[in-house]
């Protein structure tokens, strides 16, 4: 099995933490943006102590990816990913994306402030989230913060509308 370079990079991210750290001989390495921000003994429950897109890589290589919740509550659950489907199945509407995020904006910009229209904002910002994390549409991700901004809601705390 090809490990994936993103994978990879990962994985060496939590190796030279452990080496580093030669009494962390079980646990977790938790990565976020391949940048270590911590350790933890076990990550069962703990899921909403991290952001989607979080990365806990275990002793034997095996990782896990924080996902779902919201910027509030943290993280809804930890998804064990495989070492070869880190690009492929990980983020699988990164192709569909521009089209995704084009109709997202045109529903968000001829509806009215209702409760669907906060489901947008929070689908928008998600979406957003979710491109920068894996490196991808940079110009959707600047679109989406522009729509945002224009409609007064705050793209870095999604929900809170500017006064």
């Amino acid at each position: 099995m090809k490990i994936q370079t993103e994978t990879q990079t990962l994985l060496d991210v939590a190796k030279a933490y452990r080496k580093e750290r030669p009494d962390l001989r079980a646990g977790y390495v938790i990565i976020n943006n391949l940048t270590v921000s911590g350790w933890s003994l076990s990550i069962s429950g703990s899921s909403n102590k991290c952001m989607a897109g979080t990365w806990a890589v275990d002793e034997s290589g095996n990782k896990y990816l924080a996902i779902g919740g919201n910027d509030y509550d943290g993280a809804e659950s930890w998804q064990m990913i495989p070492h070869d489907t880190f690009e492929n199945e990980q983020f699988p509407l990164a192709d569909a994306a521009p089209r995704f995020v084009e109709q997202l904006i045109n529903e968000f910009e001829k509806s009215s402030l209702t409760v669907d229209t906060y489901t947008l904002v929070v689908a928008l910002g998600s979406m957003a989230k979710q491109l920068k994390v894996f490196g991808k549409h940079p110009e959707l991700v600047d679109k989406i913060n522009q729509t945002l901004i224009k409609h007064e809601w705050e793209p870095s705390k999604i929900g809170c509308k500017l006064k």
